[in-house]
């Protein structure tokens, strides 16, 4: 299973509650490339990489991918089932 890294910026954004508005501040970047980059239609500038720690902060993402591409072929679930269920679950704003 496959995430855009724009889905990974996202995440990793949400993750520590910022808006895209607070990021922008962050990283002295526009809002506007900022959703671009979310929508994987612009490279993620260093700066971003930086501040937000993409890697380490979506690390836990990752080995849930993994963990669902072996548990597809496990049990012959489609993956694309998988991934439009994981995508709603992502979309949620959980306040916990």
């Amino acid at each position: 299973m496959k995430i855009l890294e724009g889905d990974l910026l996202r995440i990793a954004r949400m993750s520590k509650g910022w808006t895209l508005k607070e990021l922008s501040n962050r990283c002295k970047i526009s809002i506007s490339y900022l959703s671009h980059a979310e929508n994987n239609r612009r490279k993620i500038p260093p700066a971003v990489e930086a501040v937000l720690d993409i890697k380490k902060e979506t690390e836990w993402l990752r080995v849930l991918l993994s963990y669902l591409d072996e548990m597809a072929v496990l049990h012959n679930v489609k993956v694309e089932m998988i991934k439009e269920k994981l995508g709603i679950i992502l979309s949620l704003n959980f306040n916990v």
